[in-house]
């Protein structure tokens, strides 16, 4: 429907890659955004941007860093590819429509922040905060652009119930339901909001049975303990793009339930 929306946004997409990479390995090595650009893990070697683009660093991985040769970790390059995936279905669902890019900065921070909690199991707050001050800015200038008030209300109501469910789970069980979730919740309840509230409903459901589901696998196949923690960010992003992307008939099935 949206073919050339999809095409154009899916190419800057994978373009948009290699900031991901560079803020990738700064978010889990805990260090401030002030490099150039993306640079090694291990010792630090600042790459060019071509060395480190999606294609180019999925060709490269067996090799790695030019200077200490530390293998490209799979998920780096990888999230550069579901960036531009992401931002082509984005193109595709709204094509040219205002809210675009407030859904195209989430889904960029949902797959940096995603991979950065499996390495380091943290959501940092330095991205998670400016980025729902960001969406919330241009859902807001899309809400003046469209009139579409119900929708700004709708992500007002998304995010202040999300967030506050989560901080009533973090509060009875902080050990299992670490803050950084409950700010990423705010932002995921925002986003969803705009479509629906049902959407809202139908990503904490998603998120928090895939979370359970998979930590009981893991438990059942012993790899972890049964008090060990997992991060939960990659599953509440999970059920966040799939209440976006597919959930619709299923969102408005909640609303009206």
């Amino acid at each position: 429907m949206h073919s050339l929306t999809a095409v154009v946004c899916g190419v800057s997409g994978l373009g948009a890659g290699a900031l991901a990479n560079g803020m990738i390995v700064a978010g889990a090595l805990r260090q401030p955004f002030t490099r150039p650009g993306p640079h090694c893990r291990t010792c630090g070697t600042s790459s060019t941007y071509w060395r480190t683009s999606a294609l180019a660093a999925l060709a490269r991985a067996p090799r790695g860093c030019p200077r200490c040769a530390s293998a490209v970790r799979p998920k780096f390059p990888v999230a550069a590819f579901g960036i531009g995936a992401l931002w082509a279905a984005a193109g595709s669902a709204w094509g040219w429509a205002w809210a675009l890019p407030a859904f195209l900065v989430f889904f960029f921070a949902a797959v940096v922040l995603a991979a950065v909690d499996l390495e380091s199991y943290a959501l940092p707050r330095r991205i998670v905060l400016p980025t729902t001050a960001a969406c919330a800015l241009l859902l807001l200038v899309a809400a003046l652009a469209t009139g579409e008030w119900s929708r700004a209300t709708s992500a007002v109501l998304g995010f202040v119930g999300a967030r506050s469910f989560f901080w009533v789970v973090h509060m009875a069980h902080p050990r299992g339901m670490g803050f950084g979730d409950v700010r990423l919740m705010g932002l995921i309840g925002l986003m969803t909001g705009w479509m629906s509230l049902g959407n809202t409903v139908l990503a904490v459901l998603v998120g928090l049975l895939l979370g359970a589901v998979t930590g009981l696998a893991l438990v059942v196949l012993r790899l972890r303990g049964f008090r060990q923690a997992i991060p939960f960010g990659p599953f509440l992003i999970a059920g966040a793009i799939t209440s976006m992307l597919t959930g619709g008939p299923l969102a408005t099935l909640l609303l009206n339930a």
